[in-house]
């Protein structure tokens, strides 16, 4: 209902033009009538309104380009911490073995041999060492 009454307002003639249309317009060549043109003010704050959208896309855009790089940032330390921590653990495993291996070799080459169900361990000495 609002539409169909603009239009009828619009086509004879009754609709006042804002104030921030110069009265002195162009005539349409089709329809002969005065078409107003808007000042520069209005084209200035158009202008002006458009440049501060774009601003504000960039922002946007800028600040989550930079929090998805730190996003990752963080996530690489956060694997690399975690590699150094099983690194260090792997190092500590590998000491674990080398020194039993290197136990095994200085047992083998004075042949030595596996005591596994001694109760009691005897020294040249007359004391005796139990478990």
């Amino acid at each position: 209902m609002f539409l169909v009454s603009l239009y009828l307002s619009i086509k004879s003639g009754k609709l006042e033009l804002p104030s921030f249309f110069r009265p002195d317009g162009y005539r349409h060549r089709h329809y002969n009538q005065v078409i107003a043109q808007p000042s520069p003010l209005v084209l200035l704050n158009i202008a002006l309104l458009g440049m501060i959208l774009a601003l504000m896309a960039y922002f946007v855009v800028t600040t989550n380009a930079v929090t998805a790089r730190e996003y990752s940032l963080r996530s690489l330390n956060d694997r690399l911490t975690s590699m150094q921590e099983k690194h260090s653990e792997l190092a500590a495993e590998q000491n674990l073995l080398q020194s039993h291996a290197t136990v095994l070799q200085f047992a083998q080459a004075h042949q030595m041999v596996e005591a596994r169900e001694v109760v009691r361990v005897t020294v040249p000495s007359a004391v005796a060492l139990s478990r």
